[in-house]
């Protein structure tokens, strides 16, 4: 036996099968835009895909009597029958396998234009999808129960088509997940500058009226001062964008220390040079610690702030400050050498320390 298929099944597929492959050739070739939430376009597609479906079945059931169905001799032996298909049914493979050879094509180009997983299993799975029309053109078994290559080519399409399906899901909650993270952080960073940093801030108002010379009162005040300080950069790093790139973050972080301080700074990043969002917080607020220690303990004028793109990812702060002995075994607590140094252990990066008196200072992390 050849098929049992019903003339109905077999023409009705072999359309409905074309019109899928044809749609997926427009998606290929359609240019990209963003569609509104109170967009009518999706749903109004959706259902004239349905109305095309449902007309070509109807044409199909009418058509019904006058409507060959594909068989072949089965030969006495009973080996492999001869099989043969009606003209009409080989150039729906012909035109589905086309169809699909140019959406593979415009996923491949979309997908190196614009780096999306998405476009690239899309591409893969086109591929296979023409290679299984293409030979069912060649060998017809599509509406047969026999089990051919063209089948085993469909099968990957499919499984190809469901990975694809499962990495999008995926990929989408991880941005939903991202942007939940986001607005929490901005929350966080809402409720620190408007409780924490501004009671700082009056504190150190408060302390700048008192009489400077008591020693007690100059160290409040320079405590007060790197705990605004701390504070600010807090609430830059929580209410940063978390899609932001490094050397945007540091611009803004660097400009918004160098007013503050008084000093000058100039930052050469890569270009391309980036990291993850953990480790772009803890680069952003390391090289503002840096800055901060080296316009007022280092006296400097200038500090030149670098990223350097390499087999590993590396952040200098230079200036040009008095410097002072690296041995000394009090740099830490004077320099805030270790909030920078606990902060390049979070993220699993070497900082390194050069300084000598009067020749400045180089903070240096190594992701």
């Amino acid at each position: 036996m050849a098929s049992d298929t019903s003339v109905f099944a077999t023409w009705s597929s072999a359309f409905g099968r074309l019109v899928g492959a044809g749609i997926l050739a427009a998606a290929a070739l359609a240019p990209l835009r963003r569609l509104r939430p109170q967009s009518l376009l999706a749903p109004t597609l959706g259902l004239a895909t349905v109305a095309l479906l449902m007309a070509v079945a109807g044409t199909v059931a009418w058509l019904e009597p006058d409507l060959a169905v594909m068989t072949g001799p089965v030969p006495a032996d009973g080996g492999r029958p001869e099989l043969d298909a009606e003209p009409v049914l080989l150039a729906t493979q012909a035109l589905g396998a086309m169809s699909f050879a140019v959406a593979g094509t415009g996923f491949a180009i979309r997908a190196i234009r614009r780096p999306d997983a998405l476009l690239r299993w899309l591409a893969v799975g086109s591929v296979l999808a023409a290679a299984a029309r293409l030979n069912y053109f060649f060998y017809p078994s599509v509406f047969t129960e026999y089990v051919d290559i063209g089948d085993v080519f469909g099968l990957l399409f499919y499984l190809v088509v469901l990975i694809a399906a499962v990495s999008e899901l995926e990929s989408y909650w991880r941005r939903v997940a991202a942007v939940a993270t986001l607005e929490e952080r901005r929350r966080m960073a809402r409720d620190l500058h408007d409780g924490l940093a501004q009671e700082l801030t009056s504190v150190l108002r408060n302390l700048r009226g008192v009489d400077e010379r008591s020693r007690y009162v100059q160290q409040a005040r320079a405590s007060a001062e790197r705990a605004v300080a701390e504070a600010r950069r807090a609430v830059a790093a929580l209410g940063g964008d978390a899609a932001q790139p490094l050397d945007r973050a540091l611009e803004q972080a660097v400009r918004q220390v160098a007013e503050r301080e008084g000093t000058r700074v100039v930052l050469d990043v890569d270009p391309g040079a980036d990291a993850p969002p953990r480790a772009r917080d803890a680069l952003v607020m390391i090289a503002s610690e840096a800055i901060t220690n080296a316009a007022p303990h280092g006296r400097a004028e200038l500090v030149r702030v670098e990223v350097v793109e390499g087999r590993r990812l590396r952040l200098r702060i230079r200036d040009d400050g008095c410097g002072f002995r690296a041995t000394t075994s009090a740099r830490d607590s004077g320099h805030g050498l270790v909030g920078m140094r606990e902060r390049a252990a979070e993220i699993q990066a070497d900082l390194r320390l050069h300084s000598e008196p009067g020749k400045g200072t180089m903070v240096e992390v190594v992701l």
